[in-house]
């Protein structure tokens, strides 16, 4: 367990790098408009927007908070099967879901800033038959993060 738990704080890291590290500018973005939800992300009472957009090779979730009028994004691969941030299909389908659950059985504990909660929500991501995407509020960090399987 303590391994798997490592492990997922690693790729945690590793994928924040690889957010941070993207070079892909806005004009190059072809968002998907059939994929906009609404919902409260950032547990703050007011409706958030999120939608996909499409660059190259990869998908970026963008996260417009209610309050503040501010973004922010996350990147996923798209057909890299060999990657833990990468779906396996190429088009993919943003929901929206709960965030009454908790991780401990699987993880052993819940993600760092990950709270269960009875009102706010998460997102998902998904495209073909791996695993998606969970999109979770991390209110430590004050921003949107992921976890997978």
């Amino acid at each position: 367990m303590h391994a798997m738990k490592s492990n997922f704080i690693r790729i945690l890291i590793l994928l924040t790098l690889l957010w941070l590290s993207s070079s892909a500018h806005a004009d190059d973005i072809k968002w998907d408009e059939s994929s906009v939800v609404k919902a409260d992300i950032d547990c703050d009472g007011l409706l958030d927007t999120a939608k996909l957009g499409y660059i190259g090779n990869r998908v970026r979730l963008s996260v417009t908070f209610g309050a503040n009028r501010s973004t922010q994004s996350i990147e996923f691969g798209l057909g890299e099967s060999n990657r833990q941030d990468s779906l396996c299909g190429s088009n993919a389908v943003l929901k929206v879901t709960d965030m009454d659950y908790d991780l401990k059985e699987i993880f052993g504990e819940n993600p760092e800033g990950f709270q269960q909660s009875k009102t706010c929500n998460g997102l998902n991501i998904s495209a073909g038959d791996c695993d998606s995407m969970h999109i979770f509020w991390n209110h430590k960090t004050k921003h949107i993060n992921w976890w997978r399987l």
